[in-house]
């Protein structure tokens, strides 16, 4: 065998390992996509499950913590005007949250270092110094109810293009859940 032959034959060998690398980081990959859209599914169940819209908020928290791994979450709701006038949180206390709710996230917003970012320095005063964010807007029929803010203050955690996905999903589960809830009190007050 020639010099020729041993350096593709090496080269040969380099690029399987690499090829099954790869091949094996893409199968883990899709069992973690496939495990997420089943744990969407089943987050969705849970969060239509009861007809009282406090406890539906608290689950859409809890729901979307759980399906991103998220550390902290909150619900902010917004008045008539557009104002935050109400939150739902969980790991963060009322300031951040008042913080998240003055955030413009548009139709979604994923950021994997806040401190990178002039406009939120007021965020990284906070307690937990808030690192990665993902937040999306929930709206129920043609008005904007409020935002879903995700956070993490693990160095390096950032939030993947399938939890920003499945958080788009459960959004639209539960505006309709959100809606449900409230014409249920509406029914039970009238």
């Amino acid at each position: 065998m020639g010099d020729s032959d041993q350096s593709e034959s090496g080269f040969t060998e380099l690029g399987r390992s690499e090829l099954e690398t790869r091949v094996y980081e893409q199968l883990d990959e899709l069992r973690a996509a496939r495990d997420q859209m089943e744990q969407l599914v089943q987050v969705i169940i849970e969060i239509g499950a009861d007809l009282d819209l406090d406890v539906t908020l608290h689950r859409i928290v809890d729901a979307a913590m759980k399906l991103t791994a998220a550390r902290y979450g909150a619900l902010g709701i917004r008045g008539l005007d557009g104002t935050l006038v109400s939150s739902i949180r969980a790991g963060i206390d009322d300031d951040t949250a008042r913080r998240l709710g003055e955030m413009p996230i548009g139709d979604g917003l994923r950021v994997d270092d806040l401190s990178a970012q002039a406009q939120t320095t007021d965020l990284q005063r906070s307690d937990p110094q808030i690192r990665a964010l993902l937040a999306m807007p929930i709206g129920v029929r043609t008005a904007d109810f409020g935002n879903l803010y995700l956070a993490d203050d693990r160095l390096g955690r950032v939030f993947s293009d399938a939890d920003e996905g499945a958080v788009r999903a459960l959004a639209s589960a539960a505006a309709v859940a959100i809606d449900n809830a409230w014409l249920f009190e509406r029914e039970r007050e009238s």
